[in-house]
Formats: structure tokens, sequence, C-alpha cells
């Protein structure tokens, strides 16, 4: 976690590299898992929230604002409780969820439109828990957790009415 070469990060290293999927051996390793918290946190929340892609959404009048500010709040949350996210990842970051024209989705969104399970207490709950532990408002988070929710509890009740 210290981002320290030693022999067993780089035979790691050795290995990934011929897995079959893109790796790197990365010296800011806790900071990028926070990162990657953040931008999974946000494209979630808000295609969910505001069910559409990004585009659509920055598209939308007020939505490139909304994407801010909900980027805006996972990131004091994850600066409060974990690493903050670096400059050049939030400069991208707001360009991304931004982008008009953009057909970006999160897969939280995808399963959702499928009817399916969905990562909201693991990706967003969890945020929100932390957020109110550190006495961070958070809205918007915990508007996306709500409407998550309503829509799991409706799977979970159709999936047990269906056993029955």
């Amino acid at each position: 976690m210290s981002g320290d070469r030693s022999w067993r990060t780089d035979r790691l290293d050795e290995v990934m590299q011929g897995a079959g999927f893109d790796a790197r051996l990365s010296r800011t390793i806790e900071r990028e898992m926070w990162e990657k918290w953040v931008l999974l946190a946000t494209l979630g929340g808000i295609t969910c929230l505001m069910r559409g892609n990004v585009g659509e959404i920055a598209s939308a009048p007020g939505g490139a604002d909304f994407s801010l500010r909900f980027l805006d709040e996972v990131t004091a949350v994850v600066t409060a409780v974990g690493k903050k996210p670096g400059e050049l990842f939030l400069t991208d970051t707001r360009a991304l969820f931004t982008e008009k024209g953009s057909t970006i989705t999160s897969s939280m969104y995808r399963d959702l439109q499928k009817g399916a399970q969905v990562e909201a207490e693991q990706i967003i709950g969890d945020l929100v828990a932390h957020a109110r532990r550190a006495r961070i408002t958070t809205p918007l988070l915990a508007a996306a957790f709500a409407h998550l929710s309503i829509s799991q509890n409706r799977i979970s009740v159709a999936a047990t009415v269906h056993e029955t």
C-alpha cells in the first residue's frame, strides 16, 4: 500500500502482465482505489438516479451541474475518510461527467434497467454511511441510495412472490 517496490510486487506485476487484461504496477494504489470508488459511485449514482447516460444527463437542463454536485459530494466523503483524489483525476472526471453526446453508462444502471440486483449497498450505501459518521451532508447520495433501495426492495418482493 505504501507504493514501495519489492520482489513480491515485481513478481505479481510479471504474472499480471500475462493474465489477459490490462494491468500495471502502481506506486499510488491506495489513492487510485479511492479514485475508482469516486468514479463508480458518481457514475452509478447519476445514471441510476437520472435514468440516462452521461450525455443525456449533461444535455438536460441543470444536468451537468447536477453531475458535478454529485461528484463533489462523493469527493468530499472520500477526502474525509480516505485519500483525496488527485487534481488531474478530478479534472478528467468532471469533463467525463459533463460531456454532451457521451453514451457512457454504469454497469449499475444497465443492471437496474434489466431489473437485476445492483451493488447499491456496497457502492452508494457505504458512502452514505461514511458520510453520516463523518457528519457530512450528502443529499444527492442519500437520494440515489433511497432510489436504488426502493428498486432493490421491489426486486426482492417480486422474487419472493414468484417463489411462493
